[in-house]
């Protein structure tokens, strides 16, 4: 083969080369005229070889998405003979927007002059999307678009850093939405989400441009102000959010549905650099225990952070690690309440009453431990033993021949929701072989209130079962007429609050006598709670009240005094 047809070979091969390449190739004259494209070029954007030569690449697919600076750079670089790479975003024929990695190299002749330049292009624009989708993920929440705790938490330190440098004040609000929990058990966690988008929303319309906005929990935001004057503006922020959600919001989730006006309320915590802390989690934490601090004191309000609040929120972390303590190595021990009939010496139940030994501290009042039980949950597990507690209890009384009277047992809204409650009563009456009507479950007018339409079903099938239903706490709870009437009750316990003030206080005389009468009225066994005095328990035979209960009649007995209590046992 000569000289000559190897240098055609090798020209054809080149060329061959080229246009089967993956990566689009361009080349330009030394002026940036577009001479030839290859094939891949064209399926990349959308242009044939003889629309694109004569043509300049930055007529043809200039996006705009850089500024001039980009191109001089690009310009100065390869007239200088050198090699640029950089990555650019282009538009394609039909308008839509691609990024690409591109190497433009100057082409020279025998004499060291610029002839032409060959740029090869590789598409990238799948690769930059998953990276930005990966970084949406990592840096944002997938519901609201906010950003997340990380990325809160990297702008504090940003705006810390400045804050210490130029003396400035900087705040931070946490937010937490009230009662979300009723709108997911009401109206499903679908609902739920949209009142989390539609807060979202909310609060980002009452900020600045300039403040972040942030999910950092299930229904709890955070919003960094990065310059306020002083607290005082922080609170006035913390106000105008609060009238913000004075306005109910409107909820769709179904596209065919009819939207749900949902009124709800916020609490804030508000901590503020450089008065309450100089670290950036510091500030996130001092803000959620004064966002608690609003919520225990009501909700809808808005709380300063307070040292005070740090003392108090290490004390519930420790009652709480008690508590599972105590669950796991059985501390707790039930008292019993004698019920009587309120016009007679004769008992006609036990009240089992939960009480704790804290280790190194004593008996703690149920006051104290109960609600955390509550809000950890920690009264699900707690409350099955207590129940298997008072019927083994009930059941040593039968074997030792008392014919003792009935048990009733506080039982939690937590635990009616449970799917497996009524299996582990009629289990526990089962294991310990007692009648059902032996057994009186009381749920808290509060609690029953939290989800009536799901705990009736609940106490319906108990009731079916034989157990004895009693609502507690009476007349604390905004119950009405018709939900009454339509619940499987068997009594109702007038709360002590009612009680104490009795006779004398014209009001609560009157709900008492308004809850005996409705009571009756629906045939249904009513029961006073703390009775202490003489004159109350006159007052209430008088109105005739069934049953009645109190210091004035028996303080809660412990079980090794029970048999001594009842006397000789029943020949």
């Amino acid at each position: 083969m000569t000289s000559s047809s190897r240098i055609h070979q090798r020209l054809r091969l080149q060329s061959a080369a080229l246009e089967a390449a993956t990566n689009s190739i361009v080349i330009t004259s030394s002026d940036g005229v577009i001479e030839w494209v290859n094939p891949a070029f064209t399926e990349l954007t959308g242009y044939t070889l003889d629309e694109a030569v004569g043509r300049s690449p930055g007529d043809l697919l200039k996006s705009g998405s850089q500024g001039p600076e980009y191109y001089e750079r690009l310009w100065n670089t390869i007239l200088n003979g050198q090699v640029w790479r950089g990555e650019i975003t282009n538009r394609r024929k039909d308008g839509s927007l691609y990024t690409e990695v591109q190497t433009v190299s100057p082409v020279f002749d025998d004499d060291g002059n610029i002839t032409n330049f060959i740029t090869i292009k590789q598409d990238v624009t799948e690769n930059r999307e998953l990276q930005a989708r990966l970084q949406q993920q990592a840096w944002y929440d997938e519901l609201t678009g906010l950003p997340n705790r990380q990325l809160l938490g990297d702008r504090l330190e940003q705006v810390l850093r400045t804050a210490k440098r130029r003396h400035r004040t900087i705040a931070l609000l946490y937010c937490g939405i009230d009662r979300i929990k009723m709108v997911n058990t009401t109206f499903g966690f679908e609902a739920g989400n949209a009142v989390l988008q539609a807060a979202a929303g909310r609060l980002r319309g009452h900020v600045r441009d300039m403040d972040t906005v942030a999910r950092v929990g299930g229904d709890e935001f955070a919003i960094l102000l990065p310059e306020v004057a002083n607290a005082e503006d922080a609170g006035l922020v913390a106000e105008r959010i609060l009238e913000a959600f004075t306005q109910p919001l409107n909820i769709s989730t179904d596209a065919n549905a009819q939207p749900q006006t949902l009124s709800l309320s916020v609490s804030l915590g508000l901590s503020v650099f450089p008065g309450d802390t100089v670290a950036g989690t510091k500030l996130i934490q001092h803000a959620a225990e004064a966002m608690y601090s609003a919520k225990e004191e009501g909700r809808n309000q808005y709380r300063f952070f307070t040292h005070e609040l740090t003392s108090r929120a290490q004390q519930r972390l420790a009652l709480y690690n008690d508590l599972r303590q105590a669950i796991n190595g059985e501390q707790f021990d039930l008292a019993y309440q004698p019920i009587f009939v309120a016009n007679s010496p004769r008992m006609v139940g036990f009240e089992a009453l939960l009480r704790w030994d804290r280790t190194g501290h004593g008996r703690v009042s149920p006051d104290t431990f109960v609600p955390m039980l509550e809000e950890t949950l920690m009264i699900v597990p707690v409350g099955k033993w207590v129940l298997r507690e008072a019927c083994a209890r009930l059941r040593s009384l039968r074997d030792a021949g008392y014919s003792s009277p009935s048990m009733a047992i506080n039982v939690s809204k937590h635990q009616i929701a449970d799917t497996e409650f009524v299996n582990t009563v009629e289990r526990a009456l089962t294991d310990f072989g007692l009648a059902p009507r032996d057994l009186t479950l009381e749920i808290t007018e509060s609690g029953l209130m939290s989800n009536v339409e799901g705990h009736t079903a609940t106490l319906k099938a108990l009731r079916e079962l034989g157990v004895r239903i009693s609502i507690d706490d009476f007349g604390t709870g905004y119950s009405s007429l018709s939900y009454l009437k339509q619940l499987p009750l068997d009594e109702l316990k007038i709360d002590r609050s009612f009680v104490q003030d009795i006779p004398g206080d014209d009001q609560d005389e009157a709900i008492v006598r308004m809850i005996l009468s409705l009571a009756h009225i629906l045939d249904l066994t009513v029961v006073a709670e703390g009775v202490e005095t003489q004159d109350q328990r006159a007052f209430l035979e008088q109105e005739g009240c069934d049953q009645i209960q109190g210091f004035l009649l028996r303080r809660p007995l412990e079980a090794d005094d029970l048999e001594g209590f009842l006397g000789s046992p029943t020949p």
